[in-house]
């Protein structure tokens, strides 16, 4: 009986040591997407007792990331980190996202990463025609950053095409994107070593 009440002490002690330690971070109150305005309505406010090494934002700063543009996905519930948001332009000034659709057979089987370096590659026509001076340039190619990936489906619920945008510089942006509308190329996923 004795070593019960122990532990029930033991295990209050503990429970009020880490109430005292928590502290108030910032939390996303609702999905965030990258490059939106990060409005007050989208944050919130948890108290938490965190482990030194994971990064959060203090409660103390939401009025600083008020107005930011949020620099990755931010998941409703996720706590923010310093690197959630940004003072950039999503795309920044002279880079231009374009949507890419492809199916999975003109895509890696590994799945793409916001972040990832790809080239995007046109590809011959329906009757094996190169899509333009192929011949004697070889394929006309794209590289490119992944911003997202959005695997589609059918009205059967089967796999579709996914899109995949992506950020290329200003200049190249026409020309990607009249390639992609034809329907016509594949992507290359490059070595994600940086």
């Amino acid at each position: 009986m004795v070593a019960l009440v122990c532990v029930g002490a033991l295990g209050n002690v503990w429970l009020l040591g880490s109430i005292s330690d928590s502290s108030p971070v910032l939390v996303a109150t609702s999905p965030i997407e990258r490059g939106a305005v990060v409005s007050r309505e989208a944050l919130g406010t948890v108290s938490v007792g965190l482990d030194p090494a994971v990064q959060s934002v203090p409660a103390s700063r939401l009025e600083e990331l008020v107005g930011q543009r949020a620099a990755v996905d931010i998941a409703a519930g996720a706590l923010l980190t310093p690197a959630s948001t940004t003072s950039e332009n999503v795309p920044a000034a002279g880079l231009s996202l374009v949507g890419v659709s492809v199916t999975s057979a003109m895509m890696p089987g590994t799945r793409l990463l916001a972040g990832d370096r790809i080239r995007v590659v046109a590809t011959l026509g329906p009757q094996g025609e190169p899509t333009s001076d192929a011949e004697e340039t070889g394929p006309e190619v794209f590289p490119a950053i992944v911003v997202s990936v959005v695997a589609g489906t059918d009205v059967t619920g089967v796999s579709a095409e996914t899109v995949v945008t992506v950020q290329v510089p200003e200049v190249q942006a026409p020309a990607l994107a009249a390639a992609a509308a034809t329907g016509r190329v594949s992507i290359v996923l490059d070595s994600r070593d940086r």
